[in-house]
């Protein structure tokens, strides 16, 4: 017996046929030029809907599969530059900051990572002049706002020492409103409710580029048994999410202590991408991974004191490298690659 569905062809109609086909997958499917049977009755095409029904149904492929002739626009658009990053030798490496993609940075406590963070973000936004969206789930939004006007306006002013002028910091506060939005971290910290937010932010604020740190947070209530897991699920629903829409995701991620014997990153030791936590779930679905090291103790070298290097740990699309010197100006709290003539 052959069966013909000939349901609407309006959004609700389209799901129905599909859950039918997953149950029915031999059933045979019309596509009719209106909305739906009894409009092309009414419109008097009874005859053509006889001939779409009877002879022109076919049946529907459900595995998704695609010919080229379905995508061939979109294999043929010239990839681009992305946006710049405020360290050039950054951006060369990665062709700059591009839709569709997760960075990963990994750091210990105290080495930049913060720093980093509030530089690109205000790169972005005055320099880029486009919208970021913050998920800083360690502060409070006041406490991020006010570091990144600092970066703005070249002052710390968290430093309870600190002299500046109030009607300034309002100032340059409100020059990020409408381009910064702010995750209220008191709110959640399930990767599910920040996914919504994320969604949100971009289909209703235009936002394209978000950053969220630390990663780690999002794990910290599962037992060290269901962590890695938990983050390998989060970190695959990511990469679907900027599979999905144009976005750029830059996620911070704490790295686990160097074993004994080793220098450790306190005195200058290296990230590698295994010492993240939960590295494996990172290095399968992040397109980027980003080092930084710096020596903070008592013996490092003058010569190399406030100074970071960035390292390129892996880049999953086109295996780029880099590794440069960036240094952290305490006058300014600027954090920038040294100009190169």
């Amino acid at each position: 017996m052959l069966t013909i569905l000939v349901l609407d062809g309006d959004e609700a109609g389209q799901k129905a046929t599909k859950d039918i086909l997953k149950a029915f997958n031999n059933f045979k499917v019309a596509k009719l030029p209106l909305k739906d049977a009894n409009d092309m009755l009414l419109e008097g095409r009874g005859k053509e809907l006889y001939q779409k029904a009877v002879w022109d149904s076919t049946v529907v492929r459900q595995g998704e599969v695609l010919d080229i002739e379905d995508f061939i626009d979109k294999a043929l658009e010239q990839p681009k530059m992305g946006l710049s990053f405020p360290w050039p030798t950054v951006t060369k490496a990665c062709f700059g900051i591009r839709p569709n993609t997760i960075h990963i940075v990994g750091a210990a406590p105290k080495i930049g990572k913060t720093d980093h963070q509030h530089q690109l973000v205000t790169h972005l936004v005055y320099q880029e002049e486009v919208n970021v969206g913050m998920f800083d789930l360690e502060n409070s939004p006041a406490k991020t706002a006010k570091k990144l006007a600092g970066k703005r306006d070249k002052v710390d002013y968290t430093r309870p020492d600190a002299e500046y002028d109030t009607d300034k910091l309002r100032s340059t506060l409100l020059t990020m409103q409408g381009k910064v939005r702010f995750y209220d971290r008191s709110a959640s910290r399930d990767w599910d409710d920040i996914r919504i937010a994320i969604e949100e932010m971009h289909l209703l604020d235009g936002i394209n580029i978000f950053i969220l740190d630390p990663l780690t947070a999002l794990i910290s209530r599962y037992a060290s048994s269901e962590a890695n897991d938990k983050l390998n699920e989060i970190m695959t629903d990511m990469a679907d999410l900027v599979l999905k829409y144009p976005i750029t995701i830059f996620c911070y991620s704490h790295v686990n202590p160097k074993p004994k014997g080793n220098k450790s990153h306190e005195q200058g030791g290296k990230v590698y991408s295994h010492e993240f936590t939960g590295s494996r779930a990172m290095e399968k679905w992040a397109h980027y991974g980003h080092g930084i090291s710096r020596d903070r103790s008592e013996d490092c070298p003058p010569e190399r004191e406030n100074i970071s290097e960035f390292r390129m740990l892996f880049d999953r699309d086109f295996g780029q490298g880099y590794s440069c010197d960036v240094v952290f100006d305490e006058r300014t709290i600027t954090y920038l690659e040294p100009r190169r003539y």
